[in-house]
């Protein structure tokens, strides 16, 4: 057989390189919304991140510009959930867990916040048909698989299983033996596998 008829590795697009590892979902801007109040949208500029420690959770970080630094303190206290729309779709529902560090740049107040998900987080429209579903895996331990390539080198990575016309395969990180040793000594997650279906 040759290298080229060897299906290749799997590449997850949230890959860890240290255990714990933040993994940013969303960079830039996204509109927070209350929609049971007639509470004026909130713009942000910031991420929005899965974070490990000390628990699992999805959490968003960022800047508010306001025109004074008391209005934060009024939509905080009227109603704390919001929706957070990114592109006009509502990924989901937060709730605010801290503001503060209001500074003036260009007369302008902004203000940092921080929030939790209360909610599933969904990117993209969910009523979409899709032909490929690709995941990751924390912490699974290593067994022999198929036949994998990444790059020129060959690897014994891959655990294919299939039902009913439904192909999965797992595959494991090329670097495994690093990220694991990393794992071992830090204790946590992180992610080594990715898998496709």
């Amino acid at each position: 057989m040759e290298i080229q008829d060897i299906p290749e590795l799997y590449n997850s697009p949230y890959l860890m390189n240290n255990p714990n590892e933040k993994i940013i979902i969303h960079s830039g801007a996204f509109v927070l919304k209350n929609a049971e109040k007639n509470i004026e949208d909130i713009s942000v500029i910031g991420t929005i991140v899965l974070t490990w420690f000390p628990g699992i959770n999805v959490i968003l970080e960022g800047e508010v510009k306001v025109n004074h630094p008391f209005e934060v303190f009024q939509w905080i206290t009227e109603d704390n959930y919001y929706n957070v729309i990114i592109d006009e779709d509502n990924i989901g529902n937060c709730f605010i867990t801290n503001h503060g560090n209001a500074r003036t740049v260009e007369d302008e107040t902004i203000v940092d916040i921080k929030a939790v998900f209360s909610s599933s987080v969904v990117l993209g429209n969910i009523s979409e048909r899709v032909n490929e579903i690709r995941f990751s895996l924390p912490n699974i331990k290593r067994f022999p698989g198929d036949v994998v390539r990444h790059g020129t080198r060959t690897y014994s990575n891959r655990i294919s299983l299939s039902y009913d016309g439904i192909e999965i395969n797992i595959d494991l990180s090329a670097d495994y033996k690093e990220l694991y040793d990393k794992l071992k000594n830090e204790g946590g997650y992180i992610y080594f596998w990715q898998a496709a279906f």
